[in-house]
C-alpha cells in the first residue's frame, strides 16, 4: 500500500501563496486518487498532480501540489484512495 507524506515546499510570503505537496510512494496497481481537503471541503482547482510514475521496481509514485493562502485555524489534508486501502485514507498537514 502507498506510503504517504504531506509537506510544505513553499512558505507564503504575503503576496504569494504557500505550496504543499502530498507524495504517495511504493504502490501497485498504478491507479490512485489524491484529493485535497480544506476544512472538510474538497479543494477545487489550485492543485496539480503528476502522472503515476514507475519507481523502477514495479511500484509507482505520484505527487500532488496544492497552492493556498494560509489561514489560522484551518485544517488541510490529503486524501488518498487506492485499491490496497479498504477506505480512503486522510493525511493531515
Amino acid at each position: 500500500e502507498p506510503q504517504v507524506k504531506v509537506r510544505l515546499v513553499k512558505q507564503s510570503d504575503g503576496s504569494h501563496p504557500a505550496m504543499l505537496i502530498c507524495s504517495a510512494y511504493g504502490f501497485y496497481p498504478p491507479h490512485i486518487q489524491v484529493t485535497w481537503m480544506r476544512n472538510g471541503k474538497e479543494v477545487e482547482g489550485d492543485q496539480t498532480s503528476t502522472e503515476e510514475m514507475a519507481d523502477g521496481d514495479w511500484y509507482y509514485q505520484v505527487h500532488s501540489h496544492l497552492e493556498y493562502t494560509p489561514e489560522s485555524g484551518e485544517e488541510i489534508s490529503c486524501v488518498v484512495e487506492h485499491a490496497s486501502f479498504s477506505k480512503p485514507m486522510s493525511y493531515k498537514w
